[in-house]
């Protein structure tokens, strides 16, 4: 590989993320980890839907999937005797819109472990004991120090000149420090947790067991892994809590069986413990100059709610496809600020939902209640937006509705834009793209199917082209102003030069006359009958041309969210004038 053009400090999976987007589309990258070994141990441990998607364009679904499990039913204990059993999450059926409905549990090591993987296979490989030190920037360059260490103990420093850098390296990391840009929020100094990876027996490993309260203390032991292996979480006073996870074996089970009361419970092995306290912090600027800052590194939270690594790649996700462009002298730098006026609501909106379900989760109240007429503590059950399918960026500059006549901000009027989402509101650009299966390539046996997620990729934009349904009989087709001719030949100039900046599908109603004549139309990669209408429907296609009589064009963007809708040739210019250089306006 070429000299790095961005380095990436810190190889977690914010990092790791951020790796693999830029390397798919092309960009020297390194990726840099100051610990000597790989982290072990389980830590965030949940992968929630919108994320199973933004790993379905990356390639590692279905890695995620042969290592993971579904989340278990919780049941709460008071000793050997259980209380209650319930759904720890809403728990979904799949839909033609949202093929992963609900989330999967592993371990963040296994998680990281899979990225690695597929990193490799692009050529980059992460540099342990490799530290960043400080940097210097100016309108050109990045020149970093770094440290690089080895198990023996010797080291040596290197300075490296990129063109960009992401600091990925977490709450504590250089990168923000060095930049000076203040964490705003608040440490819980009252309240200490840790987590631990186990071996135990006596647990019924069909549940996630949850001893205890917040009031004196609880352990939930998730099975993870092959038995007899738990992931446990404790809670206690930070005296408590930091004596256990500086103790011995002894001092550990002896903290589980005081919470747990149960002497069934044989714990055999502790293979890794750590502890932390609940920050609840944000950076107040995601970037300055050439540097980013991205996941942990720009926000932290308490642990309730499952958002922590899941949002982390949602960051990495939306800068990479950016710089991308940018590095590829495609886009303007300008394009670059949308990464912290798109992430930052979502995350603001994250801390306050996460927050709000620490404090339910360490109120004085129990977990569950033998009677079954009061509720379970709502700290202890996740409801649907926390699988982050509603995360939107309905208020950007750079996405355009021509459906809509609104300005793009958090509130204009009495209106708000809710980052995290609403059920009832109609789909609009800046949402996520949902799924359409059921798409058959014309000339294609009908058991020849595809979906739209396995046309996205994490380097190009994907633009859907709906004609209108043909008129009945004896009635004149409507004149739109633009023909679908015309739209596709603006979306393939975005395509000149050797660029593939934009995946163009022409996609045709169900029962459409001619779907198997083997149609070809120039300036697509495939022409596709919409069978079952399920991508007319996701993208509430009939409803827009009933009321405008125009084509539909939907262009989705490399981080799988919505960036356009519009009708014409002139709408996908627009569209493209506002992130892509102006080498590729009109002429």
């Amino acid at each position: 590989m070429s000299s790095p053009q961005v380095l990436i400090v810190g190889a977690g999976p914010c990092g790791l993320a951020a790796a693999l987007v830029l390397r798919k589309n092309g960009i020297a990258v390194r990726l840099i980890e100051k610990a000597l070994d790989y982290q072990i141990g389980v830590r965030g441990n949940g992968i929630q839907p919108r994320i199973l998607e933004l790993f379905k364009i990356l390639g590692l679904v279905a890695d995620i999937f042969d290592n993971s499990i579904e989340p278990p039913q919780m049941r709460a204990y008071d000793g050997k005797t259980v209380i209650r059993t319930w759904d720890f999450g809403v728990k979904e059926p799949e839909t033609p819109q949202v093929p992963y409905p609900n989330p999967r549990i592993l371990g963040q090591s296994t998680t990281e472990a899979i990225l690695r993987s597929h990193l490799s296979q692009l050529g980059v490989t992460v540099e342990l004991g490799t530290e960043l030190v400080d940097f210097t920037q100016d309108a050109h360059k990045v020149t970093t120090n770094l440290l690089k260490r080895d198990k023996s103990g010797s080291s040596e420093n290197e300075t490296l000149e990129v063109d960009w850098v992401i600091g990925a390296d977490g709450a504590r990391g250089i990168t923000r420090k060095h930049l000076g840009i203040n964490f705003w929020g608040e440490t819980l100094e009252k309240q200490a947790f840790l987590v631990a990876d186990v071996e135990m027996e006596g647990v019924d490993r069909q549940y996630w067991a949850a001893y205890g309260n917040a009031a004196t203390g609880f352990v939930m032991a998730l099975p993870l892994g092959p038995a007899p292996h738990f992931s446990v979480v404790g809670s206690g006073t930070p005296e408590e809590i930091q004596k256990v996870v500086d103790g011995d074996f002894d001092a550990f089970k002896a903290y589980l069986s005081k919470i747990m009361k149960d002497d069934s419970v044989v714990l055999t092995k502790r293979k890794w413990v750590s502890y932390f306290r609940p920050n609840i912090r944000c950076a107040d600027k995601f970037n300055i100059g050439r540097v980013f800052i991205a996941g942990d590194g720009a926000h932290v939270h308490s642990p309730m709610g499952g958002q922590g690594l899941n949002s982390s790649v949602q960051d990495s996700v939306n800068l990479a496809w950016k710089l991308s462009l940018v590095v590829k002298n495609l886009s303007p730098r300008s394009l670059l600020s949308t990464y912290e006026t798109e992430r930052m609501p979502p995350i603001k909106e994250m801390l306050k939902l996460t927050t709000n379900l620490h404090t339910q989760s360490m109120s004085d109240r129990d977990l569950a209640s033998k009677d079954t007429s009061q509720s379970v503590n709502p700290g202890f059950v996740r409801e649907h937006i926390f699988k982050q399918l509603g995360v939107n960026y309905q208020w950007s500059e750079i996405v355009l509705d021509q459906r809509l006549d609104r300005k793009k901000s958090i509130k204009v009027g009495n209106k708000v834009y809710t980052p995290y989402g609403k059920d009832d509101e109609p789909i609009q650009a800046g949402d996520r793209a949902p799924d359409a299966p059921n798409l058959v390539p014309v000339a294609a046996e009908p058991t020849i199917t595809t979906t739209l997620f396995d046309l996205l990729t994490p380097f190009a934009h994907t633009a859907l082209v709906f004609e209108l349904p043909q008129s009945p009989a004896g009635t004149e087709p409507p004149s739109p102003a633009s023909t679908t001719k015309d739209i596709l030949a603006a979306l393939g100039k975005y395509n000149k030069d050797g660029h593939r900046l934009v995946d163009s599908y022409l996609i045709l109603p169900e029962n459409t006359p001619d779907a198997g004549s083997g149609r070809v139309v120039e300036g697509v990669n495939r022409v596709l009958v919409d069978t079952q209408g399920h991508a007319r429907r996701a993208y509430d296609v009939d409803a827009t041309q009933a009321l405008k009589a125009l084509p539909s064009v939907i262009i989705i963007r490399p981080d799988t969210y919505i960036g356009a809708f519009v009708h014409d040739a002139e709408g996908v210019e627009k569209y493209f004038s506002k992130s892509l250089s102006s080498l590729f306006v009109a002429v």
